[in-house]
């Protein structure tokens, strides 16, 4: 919920970083020899660069309404939550991203009910997006599961 407080700017940085960071862990599980692991999170990182390019769509729309530019509750940079979240398991990191998409699915019901119909779409599909990386993220789990104490 406290993201979806953010500047729309900032959330597409952190979209980013995210995307970032799986690509990042997909590299290394490929070196290992996990092909189909780090198949998936690449095409996780593929569904959050989907969605990065959304927000910052959503930025353009609507930077004049002016938002908070950091996450309550989490003192570091953005950088840092997302390198946080880079260490957790991924059943947690899917469920950390159907939370950001239903936030991104109730602003944007708020929008449409303002009348802001362009902006309630570009954060539907955001929020598409981030249930498609969702569901790439928990067929990650289902492979890594096994492996877990």
């Amino acid at each position: 919920k406290d993201l979806g407080g953010m500047r729309y700017d900032s959330l597409a940085e952190f979209l980013q970083y995210l995307g970032d960071d799986l690509i990042k862990q997909s590299e290394g599980d490929r070196k290992k020899g996990r092909v189909k692991l780090a198949g998936g999170l690449e095409l996780a990182a593929q569904e959050i660069y989907d969605a990065n390019k959304r927000m910052n769509s959503v930025w353009e729309i609507c930077k004049k309404y002016g938002k908070s530019n950091s996450v309550k509750k989490y003192p570091g940079s953005i950088a840092e939550l997302v390198k946080d979240l880079g260490s957790m398991r991924y059943d947690s990191l899917a469920e950390f991203l159907q939370y950001l998409g239903d936030d991104l699915v109730n602003q944007a019901e708020g929008d449409r009910k303002k009348g802001r119909v362009k902006l309630a779409g570009d954060l539907e599909s955001a929020a598409q997006e981030i249930y498609d990386a969702n569901k790439k993220i928990n067929s990650a789990w289902k492979i890594c599961k096994k492996y877990m104490k």
